[in-house]
């Protein structure tokens, strides 16, 4: 319910949501002057406008997704990201006639020469792999894209959690995967990076014990369960080195660390340890002749030579 104060006539209350048959709210999030919210009975997430007093939106998913958590995100004011099951959807706020969609539940007084707010999907992301238990957006190259924290799929949770067998979680960051009007699809931007996580209990946690929390402003993010907090921030420029060397791509690495942007800020000595560990892995693997040709280039001749010393 929302309780409204009018002077002189006393506080005005308008019921958003009733009835025990349509479930609990486990989940609600206030934006300026919007309200999105789920409940466990449906598959429909609803949005309503406090100024134009009027239901503008249901962002819906299939059936199957009664039974897994719901997460809301504003990401402005005019961007709300949902997850739900194995998907990510990003509705934002578009005008249209009034006459183009008509939902009476809440509307007030139509007037004709009017515009009426919805809510667009302009970005679908699916997880086959995974149960959406928490969502936020991260500005990072020039764009948008989705932290996104991810339950085991295909995990029987009464049984594991009761033997203690759940897998952990994961964080994945993705591209937004935007409509594609040429194919008539959603696109299939791919997965930029997704890091296991270890809280401590994971064995004993459902999909609805765990949420997803960012400050605004900050690339700071907070994976929260019932008895453990984790902080999770975004890489810096050694960091995504030394995960680059752990993967044993040391090309990347190399032309990473090469870029003037990045280069100005990290140590002298970066790219001679990434050239003797590539040398190295080369060795350890037998290829000795790509080893020797490597270890000839320029940019790795100085912290060789020193070591031969």
């Amino acid at each position: 319910m929302i309780e409204e104060r009018r002077w002189p006539l006393g506080n005005k209350v308008t019921e958003l949501h009733a009835g025990v048959d349509r479930g609990l709210i486990p989940c609600i999030k206030w934006k300026d002057t919007l309200i999105a919210w789920c409940n466990s009975e449906s598959q429909v997430v609803r949005v309503y406008d406090t100024v134009a007093k009027e239901q503008i939106s249901s962002i819906t998913f299939d059936d199957d997704g009664i039974k897994y958590p719901t997460c809301l995100y504003w990401q402005s004011a005019a961007t709300l990201l949902v997850g739900k099951g194995h998907f990510v959807k990003t509705a934002t706020i578009k005008e249209v006639d009034r006459n183009f969609q008509k939902l009476s539940q809440y509307s007030g007084e139509v007037d004709p020469n009017r515009k009426k707010k919805i809510m667009a999907i302009v970005g679908q992301n699916i997880f086959p792999n995974s149960i959406v238990c928490g969502v936020v957006p991260i500005f990072d190259e020039n764009d948008w894209k989705l932290v996104v924290l991810g339950y085991p799929y295909n995990v029987d949770q009464d049984r594991q959690v009761a033997d203690g067998t759940v897998p952990p979680p994961h964080m994945i960051v993705v591209p937004l995967a935007r409509y594609d009007q040429a194919q008539k699809k959603f696109e299939n931007p791919g997965t930029c990076s997704k890091d296991k996580l270890l809280p401590k209990g994971h064995q004993f946690c459902r999909a609805e014990e765990y949420h997803l929390e960012c400050v605004g402003g900050e690339e700071r993010f907070y994976i929260l369960t019932p008895i453990d907090i984790i902080l999770a921030e975004k890489r810096g420029d050694l960091d995504h080195i030394e995960w680059l060397l752990n993967k044993s791509r040391y090309t990347e690495a190399m032309s990473f660390a090469e870029n003037p942007v990045v280069s100005k800020n990290l140590p002298s000595s970066v790219l001679q340890d990434i050239g003797i560990r590539f040398i190295y892995h080369l060795v350890k693997r037998g290829k000795f002749a790509e080893a020797a040709k490597t270890r000839t280039e320029t940019r790795w001749e100085a912290h060789c030579a020193s070591d031969d010393e």
